[in-house]
């Protein structure tokens, strides 16, 4: 365990009491690590033992904290790489922007030639890179390519559960990813949803989606002003098609959300002939129609 004295300079010293160096700055990871920063500027990984672990890399300019086991620094010539939970330096990357690792052990990165993934050994996951590549949860990711200038998903082990054929996809949801398709800009986007296989669970034809939980789906089309609910399976369980004539589209978001915030309370509720059913006790239900 290295210990620090502070006064004008940071101190630090290992188990014996040797000095181990004299820091401008120090800072102690929650793995056991100490980040120090030299006079000149430069910063050095030490592990528990006081040993360098990156003695030998030009000029770090900049490290970050740890998270899911990966650190990313900077160097001077403004790339930057990556360092394990061990404190050492993980040879052969180097990207202009390196993003942190989730909790499945992959990264984004971007070079000149755009974003890739990589993984903890810092390999390339995928065998292209693309315009855009984004986090939406879970470890899933949206990439986006031209000409076609369409989004793909990519799971939480690297690989592509769907064609580059979207207009949009959202955030995963309760184990659900919402999704749009829309051919020509002037016309207005359909809505779907897959499920974490890439698999389509409603296919993309709705004016709105919205995910209620992990058992439920409320869909609005405003072709037919109507709204319905789908279980998990994409089945219909509303027994008719709620019609709302009078109102417009935009009251499809308030009754989701209405409808999320009861079985947000009553985490047991189900659909029963298209009504809401909430058991108070072992001998009642309640019943709540929308």
């Amino acid at each position: 365990m290295l210990t620090i004295n502070s006064q004008t300079k940071h101190i630090v010293r290992n188990d014996n009491g040797d000095i181990i160096g004299e820091f401008d700055i120090v800072n102690r990871q929650s793995n056991g690590l100490l980040f120090a920063k030299n006079s000149d500027g430069g910063w050095n990984v030490y592990n528990e033992d006081g040993i360098c672990t990156t003695e030998n890399v030009n000029y770090i300019t900049r490290i970050d904290d740890f998270v899911n086991d990966m650190a990313i620094f900077t160097k001077s010539n403004g790339f930057q790489g990556i360092i394990n939970a061990d404190g050492k330096i993980i040879p052969n990357v180097r990207y202009y922007t390196i993003y942190n690792f989730n909790e499945y052990g992959i990264a984004i990165v971007r070079n000149i030639d755009g974003y890739n993934l990589i993984n903890q050994q810092g390999q390339k996951i995928l065998t292209d890179s693309y315009n855009e590549i984004t986090e939406i949860g879970n470890g899933f990711f949206s990439a986006y390519k031209t000409p076609n200038k369409k989004y793909a998903v990519i799971n939480n082990k690297g690989q592509f559960i769907t064609e580059f054929k979207y207009h949009s996809i959202e955030q995963f949801n309760e184990n659900f990813i919402v999704c749009s398709i829309c051919d020509f800009y002037y016309e207005p986007a359909a809505y779907g949803v897959l499920d974490a296989s890439g698999k389509t669970i409603l296919e993309p034809c709705y004016s709105s989606v919205y995910v209620i939980n992990q058992n439920y789906i409320f869909a609005f089309s405003s072709k037919n002003n109507v709204f319905i609910i789908f279980n998990k399976l994409g089945e219909q369980v509303s027994v008719n098609n709620y019609n709302h004539s009078q109102h417009l589209a935009g009251d499809a978001k308030w009754i989701a959300e209405k409808i999320k915030a009861l079985f947000a309370e009553h985490p047991n509720a189900e659909f029963v002939n298209g009504n809401i059913s909430i058991s108070c006790t072992d001998f009642e239900h309640a019943m709540y129609r929308f």
